[in-house]
């Protein structure tokens, strides 16, 4: 039998003119990590040999669409942006073949999304019967090691029917299929991270499209990674957006 784990990539988005806070995680099966990586250097490649874009730029969504940054030898339009955004979306979808996944969480309050998306990680991490290891972008990393340490030890999860079977509203399910502490990855030098942060932005427009948005159909971007998104996160949300 083939022992296998997962790996999930976190990054963030948010506007300061929207009380928001959304969390993206990418999950890759180690045994077909390399696999995923070929393909997104591959992508990369591609962005080179079409659009000069260096292999080492960090893609940020928000400053790619706004057409800010030099990003290689030559100028590409917010038009070429738009539509390189969406090709690596799709890029992403085509991951399901490989076991992919990529849980969304969006919620006013910074410590409850980090709260949602480590649990939820490790309630898809039970369902699978395997482990994984997570991966933030660099920025908190005292504010998340803390209370990923503290669910560990105490996670008190309330029953979607009301009450446990032993009648008690909560339970304490810790956090024990994430293994060893939470390790941080600066962006740049990370193409995963980049995806989970052009996942977010996703997410972030389609909840609260701009005018700009719309005019690069970028509103309706994020239903491209329909075929990877997690569902069971939450059954209340067509796409499985934990928004509670």
């Amino acid at each position: 039998m083939q022992l296998s784990m997962y790996i999930y990539y976190i990054d963030d988005s948010g506007d300061q003119n929207v009380n928001i806070h959304i969390f993206t995680a990418i999950g890759v099966p180690s045994h077909y990590w390399n696999e995923v990586f070929n393909t997104l250097k591959r992508f990369r490649k591609y962005l080179k040999d079409e659009y000069g874009i260096r292999l080492a730029k960090e893609l940020h969504a928000t400053e790619f669409l706004a057409g800010r940054g030099k990003l290689g030898n030559r100028i590409v339009s917010k038009w070429e942006r738009a539509e390189i955004f969406k090709k690596c979306l799709r890029t992403l979808a085509w991951f399901e073949c490989y076991g992919v996944e990529c849980i969304n969480v969006a919620l006013p309050s910074y410590d409850d999304a980090v709260d949602r998306i480590i649990n939820r990680i490790n309630r898809s991490l039970l369902d699978k019967q395997e482990e994984g290891i997570v991966i933030f972008d660099k920025g908190d990393e005292t504010r998340i090691k803390r209370a990923i340490r503290k669910m560990r030890v105490f996670n008190p999860i309330p029953s979607m029917f009301g009450a446990w079977e032993d009648l008690h509203k909560t339970k304490n399910i810790t956090v024990d299929k994430i293994i060893a502490d939470v390790f941080f990855r600066d962006s740049k030098d990370d193409y995963f991270i980049q995806c989970a942060d052009f996942v977010a932005f996703a997410l972030l427009r389609k909840d609260y499209p701009t005018e700009k948005i719309k005019k690069y159909d970028l509103d309706t971007a994020f239903e491209i990674l329909d075929p990877i998104l997690n569902k069971k996160a939450h059954y209340a949300d067509p796409y499985g957006v934990v928004r509670r």
